[in-house]
């Protein structure tokens, strides 16, 4: 039997807005002052990209440790 893994990672969108649920479009901004995030063309949304790992353990901090940096980022903009 083969006991060897494949390399995971996650392509993660999300669109951010204030809390009315307007859509507000910050990916420009946001790119400048974290890494990590990229600018997808229509500036609605952002995404950001977890390397690809071999340890599965190690996904849950890879998916939320960048949306910790964004809701810190987020948050005294009220949004």
């Amino acid at each position: 039997m083969n006991n060897s893994f494949l390399l995971k990672g996650f392509e993660v969108e999300l669109f951010t807005g204030d809390s009315n649920g307007q859509n507000v479009g910050v990916s420009s901004e946001l790119t400048k002052d974290l890494s990590g995030f990229v600018t997808e063309p229509d500036h609605r949304n952002i995404e950001y990209i977890t390397n690809p790992e071999l340890h599965y353990k190690n996904l849950k901090e890879a998916l939320l440790e960048p949306r910790r940096k964004l809701r810190n980022w987020l948050t005294p903009r009220k949004l």
